[in-house]
């Protein structure tokens, strides 16, 4: 893949077959407008939690120099391990595409050509990566569908920044549809099929999928923050008052359509629930007023119970951290 060539930081993301060996850990930094998600998740066999020895929220706003970040990286003796970036849905384009019929270690080189019409910028700028849709060949017929990642030159360049200032090994480059895919297949409930909602400072997504695989991933136009102004700024609201929301409304129908388009489109049954990423500012009435809106049971996803800390963290630091930990589970090992 021509790409990798001149992008060995961002490997490919599709490799997600390969275990890496027990113990082995991979770290992980999100930048945010306020700061760093740092993380770091060991890994210790499929009969055991997964193990977060860092989980951290790095303050360092509007800062060049990136001297809170080393110097936390210094003291949690992260320097030499492997790392994975993360980007968000504002920094590349996430769409379905028909897969060209070519050979495996082609297809990304030819895929370029089909979607470059469906870019908002120049195909000679943009980094190209893509990930089977599955079941996608039995619901369009013989055309085996893929997602296609595209993000422009200088977005990637930006995520690679931090690391390569402060000379840590970046191992791949990851988005966040797949971390959270990563956070989803955890729960008991991913074998049958369930939906996960993330919800940002002002922006979301929801995924609908089953065994580990990402069927669907929608965009939420509204976060955490226009929740919270249709409620008048109160995170104590109860249901009732909570389904009186507008930006719930539009919640929910964005979440209905993406769960029913995975029921219908790729012949699945119906998901048995729906789970909530945890928010820095908990919702009281969330869950329920999103349960009486659906008609289906929805979950808080339970981080506590899913992983074992090794460290003392906060709620706030956990919800800001998530999509940083997802990214961290990772095991297609490091190239």
């Amino acid at each position: 893949m021509e790409w990798i060539n001149r992008f060995p930081f961002w490997h490919t993301i599709i490799s997600r077959l390969r275990r890496t060996s027990q113990g082995a850990g991979l770290a992980c930094i999100a930048a945010y407008e306020e700061g760093f998600a740092v993380t770091h998740v060991l890994h210790r066999g499929d009969a055991e939690k997964p193990l977060v020895d860092v989980c951290s929220f790095v303050v360092d706003s509007g800062s060049k120099n990136l001297n809170a970040l080393a110097r936390f990286i210094n003291s949690s003796s992260l320097a030499t391990v492997h790392f994975a970036g993360l980007m968000f849905p504002t920094s590349y384009m996430l769409f379905p595409a028909e897969a060209p019929q070519v050979p495996e270690a082609e297809v990304n080189n030819a895929i370029r050509w089909r979607i470059k019409d469906r870019l908002d910028f120049p195909i000679q700028e943009a980094v190209v990566d893509v990930f089977n849709i599955p079941g996608s060949r039995m619901a369009t017929g013989d055309q085996q569908m893929v997602y296609v990642v595209a993000a422009r030159e200088m977005m990637v360049r930006s995520c690679a920044e931090p690391f390569q200032r402060l000379k840590l090994d970046l191992q791949r480059i990851d988005i966040l549809e797949l971390a959270l895919l990563n956070l989803m297949a955890l729960t008991e409930d991913d074998a049958d099929g369930m939906g996960l909602l993330f919800l940002d400072r002002s922006s979301g997504v929801v995924l609908a999928g089953r065994n580990g695989q990402m069927f669907i991933a929608r965009p939420i136009d509204y976060g955490l923050n226009q929740l919270l102004e249709s409620v008048n700024g109160r995170a104590d609201v109860s249901a009732n008052e909570l389904g009186n929301s507008f930006v719930l409304d539009a919640i929910a129908l964005e979440v209905q359509r993406t769960l029913d388009y995975y029921e219908s489109h790729f012949s699945q049954p119906p998901a048995v629930a729906l789970h909530v990423v945890p928010m820095p500012v908990p919702i009281t009435g969330l869950l329920e007023a999103l349960g009486d809106k659906l008609g289906m049971r929805v979950r808080n996803f339970a981080v506590r119970d899913l992983f074992e800390f090794a460290v003392t963290v906060d709620d706030a630091d956990v919800a800001r951290c998530l999509p940083a930990i997802g990214a961290a589970l990772y095991r297609g090992g490091v190239a």
